[in-house]
């Protein structure tokens, strides 16, 4: 019976920079997102104090989850049409 100490081992199943270069991006996605969506309504008052900063921000964040829903929907359509891979 081998040891588990004598096994060589796993192969990562990602390459280091491609997988560092996603967290890097995921990590400042994330923190823009919630930069953005504290600072622009206290923004849009300042330029212009009609503004409600509640409105603002669920202006904002309304549009940041139909971007990924509208997405969705468009890839799903999208794939439909044309496979990845060609047929063999």
């Amino acid at each position: 019976m081998p040891s588990l100490c004598a096994q060589a081992p796993a192969a990562f199943p990602l390459p280091a920079v491609p997988l560092l270069v996603f967290g890097a991006a995921a990590f400042l996605y994330i923190g823009v997102e919630n930069a953005l969506g504290g600072w622009l309504p206290s923004y849009a008052v300042r330029t212009n104090p009609a503004f409600h900063p509640s409105s603002i921000a669920l202006g904002f964040w309304i549009a940041e989850l139909t971007g990924p829903i509208l997405d969705t929907i468009l890839m799903t359509f999208h794939l439909r049409s044309r496979p990845l891979s060609p047929a063999k």
